[in-house]
């Protein structure tokens, strides 16, 4: 299904500002309506939550302030249609869920935040909970990576755990929209690459991908988050896509083990692929 709403969360940091650029070229691009939404927590005293008139003026001068940086943040963009903007109270994941059933959503747009763990500089814990929590794709956008286009999609896959049609659905959109090779691309251990494209998995993915520009691409490697990294800096991919069916290789992909060699070439978006997608 055609990319109709897009939903972007921003809780007023610069990755996420970057994020919500990001997001209105997708929109733009797909001519579908942007959706920000920022969650916040209730700032009040326990004196403040005794008293409901209180409470009630907290809420209110805290939503309007929030709504209000939003707001300055969606005049922002450059977007064919004005963004949407969304304030609830609450926690984040349940509100990005809840509004992404509410409107719809086809695609949730996030950005990464920088903090002290490994796995929180390259993926935020809120963004990694939306990852493995929605039934959309889930598009994770580094700090540092600006929009120049998307020309070349690297799948990923380990061709042990097929990726669906409908999970596929998007990378086709994003290849026919842009024009972009999509580089199917397995990480093993002296594998024959007659062998790989031969296998099952295989057929049925040069099935899904038969109208779309796309190579194969099998390159050895003893440890596969090491090879992904290596192949998208040395194919300059503007984009990683990967199944979240694939639930060894995802953490792998995002966990604590990660080197700082392999953390400082991951500059690219990661596009993540629900393995069950709601159907619209």
């Amino acid at each position: 299904m055609q990319v109709s709403a897009i939903l972007c969360p921003v809780d007023f940091s610069d990755h996420a500002t970057n994020a919500a650029h990001i997001a209105a070229a997708l929109a733009n691009q797909f001519e579908a309506k942007l959706i920000l939404l920022h969650a916040y927590h209730i700032h009040a005293s326990m004196e403040d939550y005794a008293n409901s008139t209180a409470i009630g003026t907290a809420i209110a001068s805290q939503e309007l302030s929030c709504r209000q940086q939003l707001q300055n943040i969606a005049d922002l963009l450059n977007t064919t249609v004005p963004a949407q903007v969304m304030v609830k109270a609450g926690f984040a994941l349940d509100e990005i869920l809840a509004a992404t059933k509410h409107h719809q959503v086809q695609l949730i747009v996030m950005g990464t935040q920088g903090n002290h763990s490994l796995l929180d500089r390259w993926l935020g814990s809120v963004t990694q909970s939306v990852l493995r929590s929605a039934q959309v794709p889930v598009m994770a956008i580094p700090s540092t990576w600006k929009w120049q286009g998307i020309r070349r999609i690297t799948l990923a896959t380990d061709f042990q755990t097929p990726e669906t049609t409908d999970s596929l659905n998007l990378l086709k959109q994003l290849s026919t929209h842009f024009g972009a090779n999509v580089q199917v691309l397995h990480i093993g251990q002296e594998v024959a690459p007659q062998t790989v494209q031969s296998s099952a998995h295989a057929i049925l993915l040069e099935q899904a991908l038969e109208r779309l520009p796309h190579t194969w691409h099998q390159e050895e490697d003893d440890e596969v988050v090491h090879g992904i990294m290596s192949f998208v800096q040395e194919h300059a991919s503007d984009v990683i896509v990967m199944s979240t069916r694939s639930h060894g290789l995802l953490d792998r992909l995002l966990g604590k083990s990660y080197t700082s060699k392999v953390a400082g070439i991951t500059q690219v978006p990661v596009l993540s692929l629900p393995a069950n997608p709601e159907s619209k």
